[in-house]
């Protein structure tokens, strides 16, 4: 495993030519920091079966629309489509267009502290597709999230300045206003 954008202990996997670099034109839309895994060993979610034998990438998504809201991030791991070879100059997708779930307050309350956990592709266009829950302690949280991940559209993952498919398994933690 590997800590990109941050300070850390030496050592871990390299994954050669990586970048979580944002194009120089924008540059806030950035993570700043960047987990690097293999398939099977969960990064910053969990394994939940989606990734192999392959370069696996973790990021935090803000998934705040302002300063005011107090929205811990949620996880995204990825791992780009079809990638055969060395990974040279990958940027993360970045999300560009959020909509919150709505959840009722009673859910919420219920349920915080816990994650839900779904599965998408993001394509070369920066749409979400093939969404799927792959864990959720309500139905009701996994539907108010969906409607609300189908309104999300990304900054498309790059890979040598060419847009690339990825895809991603999102952990979203369920917690009550600060």
């Amino acid at each position: 495993m590997t800590i990109q954008g941050a300070e850390g202990p030496a050592g871990g996997i390299t994954i050669s030519g990586t970048s979580n670099a944002p194009p120089k034109n924008r540059p806030s839309e950035s993570y700043g920091l960047t987990i690097v895994s293999t398939g099977n060993s969960g990064g910053g979610v969990g394994d939940f079966g989606v990734f192999r034998d392959e370069a696996v990438f973790t990021v935090y998504l803000n998934p705040s629309k302002s300063a005011d809201d107090p929205a811990p991030p949620w996880s995204l791991q990825y791992a780009v489509l079809g990638a055969s070879g060395p990974l040279q100059d990958l940027v993360p997708p970045y999300p560009m267009k959020k909509d919150a779930p709505v959840w009722t307050p009673d859910l919420v309350a219920k349920y915080s502290g816990q994650e839900v956990v779904v599965f998408a592709e993001i394509d070369t266009e920066g749409n979400m597709r093939k969404l799927k829950v792959l864990r959720s302690p309500n139905a009701g949280l996994s539907e108010g999230l969906l409607i609300a991940l189908n309104h999300w559209v990304f900054r498309p993952a790059t890979m040598n300045g060419q847009p690339v498919a990825v895809k991603a398994v999102l952990g979203i933690p369920i917690s009550t206003p600060r």
